[in-house]
Order: structure tokens, then sequence, then C-alpha cells
């Protein structure tokens, strides 16, 4: 493509040489510098512009052929499509549910975490808490 890879930078480097030797002359920053150097001047509309249909051929989009067989299926993915983690509520790891686990339940909880569901402990406004 007019630049080295990187492994042949990697040896000329071993080998003592410069690798812009081995660039092409447009990958180098004189180059570029010279693609910038003219002078472009603006034009105020279409009339000013030039025709280009006496210097350039008329290029015609390919010519395209249905392919045979059943046309594929171009869906969206849905959420559940892309691979659900199931995290098991009794001993917290993922890849099954609470109805499915063989594992011991987890006994020490944070004392930060409540406990959630029916048998949790309710709160009063006085602060005082029961079970249902």
């Amino acid at each position: 493509m007019g630049i080295p890879c990187g492994h042949a930078i990697a040896a000329m480097g071993l080998n003592h040489q410069d690798p812009y030797c081995y660039c092409q002359d447009w990958y180098l920053a004189d180059a570029y510098r010279k693609t910038y150097d003219g002078v472009v001047y603006p034009t105020l509309d279409r009339s000013q512009w030039p025709d280009p249909s006496h210097t350039l051929p008329l290029v015609l989009p390919p010519k395209v052929r249905r392919q045979p067989g059943r046309p594929k299926k171009v869906r969206v993915e849905r959420g559940l499509e892309r691979g659900v983690h199931h995290k098991c509520g009794t001993c917290g790891q993922l890849g099954h549910n609470k109805r499915s686990c063989k594992n011991p339940p987890i006994v020490n909880r944070q004392q930060n975490e409540a406990p959630i569901g029916p048998s949790a402990p309710m709160e009063n406004r006085f602060g005082i808490f029961w079970n249902t």
C-alpha cells in the first residue's frame, strides 16, 4: 500500500535503515504540504463549474442480478435474544435461577442490604418492624 508494515519497520530498525526511504512519496510530509500550496478560488454558483461531460466518460452503476434462493432475514435483535444471564436469588451465582438451584443459600448478607420479598419484615411510620 506504499507504507511498510510494522514488521518491516522493526527489521529496518535492527539494520539501522531509515523507514522513510521505503515509503511512497505521496505519504511524506512534503507531499502533504504541497497539496495545500495552491490557491483554490471559490465559485458563486453552478454556472461557474467546469463541464465534466466532455472530459470524463459516463460511468453506469453495475448490473445487479438477484441471487437464487430464499432471501435472508434482516431482523433487529431484542434484548432477550442477545443472551440473558440469569442470577440465582438463593446463592447469587449466574447461569441458573432460584427454582433450579442446587447450591446452599447465602447465609451472611450485608448489613445495609435489606431482605426483599413477601416474608421481609415491614416497618411502620414509628420505626417498628414486624413480619407478615
